[in-house]
């Protein structure tokens, strides 16, 4: 039987892991400057100091890649999260946040029919 220190000695081995191979496996998605069509899956939306602007995490699916907006939209509150939508935005910019390559898009228009 393992000792307690060992499970968890184990379990932060396997959690090392699986963030270096998340790590690895993250792309940027597009070209800055172009204008893309997504087919995302939403995340999460984080409300920022100004309460009126929220930070929009999605993950395009078919590169896996992970794109930020920054919104004062309302269509934020049409999305759930894990749902899918498809939807046109400008690529602005590629970034690296504790080494995952992620993509910040903005002037986001989901397709009609949604």
């Amino acid at each position: 039987m393992r000792s307690e220190s060992t499970r968890k000695r184990v379990t932060a081995t396997e959690r090392q892991a699986r963030f270096a191979r998340d790590k690895a496996a993250s792309c940027h998605f597009g070209t800055v400057g172009a204008t893309a069509t997504i087919t995302a899956t939403f995340d999460k939306r984080t409300e920022l100091v100004h309460r009126s602007t929220y930070l929009v995490d999605m993950t395009e699916q078919r590169t896996g890649a992970k794109l930020k907006t920054f919104t004062t939209g309302a269509w934020i509150w049409d999305l759930e999260e894990g749902r899918t939508f498809t939807a046109t935005a400008a690529i602005d910019k590629h970034g690296r946040f504790r080494g995952e390559r992620y993509t910040v898009i903005s002037n986001v228009r989901i397709k009609k029919g949604e």
